[in-house]
Order: C-alpha cells, then structure tokens, then sequence
C-alpha cells in the first residue's frame, strides 16, 4: 500500500496504542523519509511540518516515546526540518527499506 502524508497522518492518528505505535514505527520512518526525499516538491515538507510530523511527535511524546523523536521540533509539537526523519530513517533501519507502505523499487 502506497500512502500519501495525509493517508499517513490519519494512520498515525489512529494507532491508539503505545504497542501499536511503537510496532509500526520503522515503516512510519521509512514512508516519511521516501515522501520527503523528493526535493522537487517544498510543499511536501510544509505539510510534513504542520500535520504529519506534527501527528507524529505529538503521538510519541504521548505514549512516552520521547526517545524515537528524531528531531527538534516547536511548541507545538511541529518538527523543525524534514532532514531529521531522513536521517532518523537510515539510523533507526540501518539503511534498510521497508516495504509495507512504501512503494519498493
């Protein structure tokens, strides 16, 4: 299943379990950091900051994950830069792409 931000931010919202977040966490990174590697779009990285990552971090710091934040972020729980979650991405997988939102080349 390939997911657009806002498909991914309702799944974000949805996952109603520190289990279920943390379960699903290494696919969340591995489709944000694909999205956000298309530097031909910058609205991408508007919405990635507004909502998804926003969804995101809000929903770490919840469920007491502050750790898997991957970067700094505002007030409002709005990361800072797009480059955190890339980076995020090949540390927290080692580089390896998941496939279960993304599409797999």
């Amino acid at each position: 299943m390939i997911m657009n931000l806002q498909e991914l931010n309702n799944f974000i919202h949805s996952l109603h379990t520190k289990q279920r977040l943390e379960d699903e966490y290494a696919n969340i990174l591995t489709t944000l950091a694909n999205i956000l590697d298309d530097t031909d779009l910058p609205w991408k990285e508007t919405y990635y900051k507004s909502h998804t990552g926003r969804e995101l971090y809000r929903k770490l710091w919840t469920y007491g994950l502050k750790d898997l934040i991957p970067g700094d972020y505002d007030g409002g729980f709005r990361p800072l830069s797009k480059d955190d979650i890339i980076s995020a991405h090949a540390a927290y997988t080692g580089g390896e792409l998941l496939c279960k939102y993304v599409l797999c080349e």
